[in-house]
């Protein structure tokens, strides 16, 4: 008697043939799977490193703005602690230029007396000059 039918029986000997194949190819996409679970693993301890060191440079960047902005912030205030004011400023230019006023009015009282006392010698020399020449024009 032929066997003809489309799917044959099984014999026992060909169940453990085929349950030994796919526990190979079970044991195969296990194998894959974990190659790929360890791939992504240390891909994923990678990514996580990097991102640290990032954390930890913007930190050390954060640290050193907040240094310079702290020297910075102590420069200003010196700067306003050391600095005039602009009312300071003027205050002190208007007393100078009243000083100034007060220098040129006494600087003109002295050229004033200064020319009084040069135009009184020159009088004082004219008229010595005057009694000298009469004394001699008279005393003849």
């Amino acid at each position: 008697m032929e066997n003809n039918h489309p799917n044959p029986p099984m014999h026992r000997a060909d169940g453990v043939e085929i349950k030994e194949h796919f526990d190979c190819l079970l044991a195969e996409v296990d194998r894959r799977y974990e190659q790929r679970f360890a791939a992504m693993e240390r891909a994923t301890t990678a990514a996580l490193a990097s991102a640290q060191l990032a954390v930890d440079k913007a930190e050390a960047n954060t640290r050193e703005w907040q240094r310079n902005s702290n020297e910075w912030r102590s420069a200003m205030n010196d700067k306003d602690k050391m600095f005039a004011t602009k009312a300071e400023v003027i205050g002190r230019l208007e007393k100078i230029d009243a000083a100034l006023g007060e220098l040129k009015t006494l600087r003109d009282i002295a050229i004033g007396k200064a020319s009084q006392t040069s135009v009184l010698w020159a009088a004082a020399v004219g008229l010595a000059g005057l009694v000298i020449g009469l004394i001699r024009l008279f005393g003849k």
